[in-house]
């Protein structure tokens, strides 16, 4: 096998399995600073996760490091490079494994090689093609751009355990929403319902559906949409008024569409809820959670946040 300079990250290795606190730790080693590993990255090249006579290595992404993210989905073999066969186990929370490998075993975030009697792998072989990405099930799947998480790697052979953690840092190349913020102001018997969202991106071909849900929120009285005369939804985007369609309305629910969807690409987003006859603003503290939820759609995503008291 071709192999190149590591970068080798916080490792544990003995029989005892002891996980060390400071394993989920970055940490590099070698002149080089993983240069190499980097260059194999960067020509499309999979870059494996070695089990040694050492411990548990790593050749460059998505395992190299260093404080920087991958794209999602993210490829990587597994290679045993003992001289006995291993099995294997890799758990995550914020993300999911697939791998095509009939010694692999995955259930979400739960990868398995060689357990519950299945094969191991054996001297010089490896788990080609494992695949991960983050798990649209996880709260920071919709939360931000990159979701960073932990992900538990243990390795067993005859008479050796290696438990180790690695932080795996990947782009969330989906719908994603960073903060929202939600105030109102009654004027001359009507409302309006500002949303202020943060750093807003959705795939192509762009903002196409809101939904408001107020379920949860208080008012300061009965909040019915369906009483509502002048009922309006506008998206600034970039300065740009966007007129949303009421689909749907229920008495603390909305939602609108996009005929005509903006683009989103990493920019704030202000949504203007405009309503009269028997408006009701909201209640609560600055700072606090309102309890209106908000979801944005586009691109086959989706995103739910709750709006922050402004």
């Amino acid at each position: 096998m071709n192999r190149t300079r590591r970068g080798t990250l916080a490792l544990i290795a003995g029989s005892s399995g002891v996980l060390a606190a400071d394993a989920l730790e970055f940490s590099s080693a070698g002149d080089g600073d993983g240069a190499d590993a980097s260059a194999d990255a960067s020509n499309g090249a999979t870059l494996p996760l070695e089990v040694t006579e050492d411990g548990l290595e790593t050749a460059g992404p998505p395992f190299d490091g260093k404080r920087r993210s991958t794209p999602a989905p993210a490829t990587f073999d597994i290679v045993n490079q003992r001289s006995v066969p291993v099995s294997l186990v890799l758990e995550a929370d914020a993300f999911r494994f697939n791998a095509a490998d009939d010694r692999a075993v995955v259930d979400g975030g739960r990868l398995l090689v060689g357990g519950d009697g299945n094969e191991k792998v054996g001297p010089g072989e490896r788990i080609a093609n494992v695949t991960v990405e983050i798990d649209p099930r996880s709260e920071a799947s919709t939360a931000s751009a990159a979701v960073t998480g932990a992900v538990e790697i243990t390795a067993e052979g005859a008479d050796t355990r290696i438990d180790a953690g690695r932080k795996l840092t990947l782009e969330n190349r989906g719908l994603t929403v960073e903060r929202a913020l939600v105030e109102s102001e009654r004027t001359d018997g009507a409302v309006e319902h500002r949303w202020l969202l943060d750093t807003v991106t959705v795939p192509n071909p762009g903002l196409e559906a809101l939904r408001f849900d107020y379920r949860d929120a208080e008012p300061a009285a009965a909040l019915d949409f369906t009483d509502a005369e002048a009922l309006s939804v506008t998206a600034v985007i970039d300065g740009t008024e966007h007129a949303g369609t009421i689909e749907h309305r229920r008495p603390n629910r909305l939602t609108v569409s996009f005929d005509d969807p903006p683009s989103v690409d990493r920019t704030d987003v202000e949504l203007l809820l405009y309503e009269t006859e028997s408006p009701a603003s909201l209640e609560g503290e600055r700072g606090q959670p309102s309890g209106a939820t908000l979801e944005v759609l586009g691109g086959g995503f989706s995103a739910r946040v709750e709006g922050t008291r402004r």
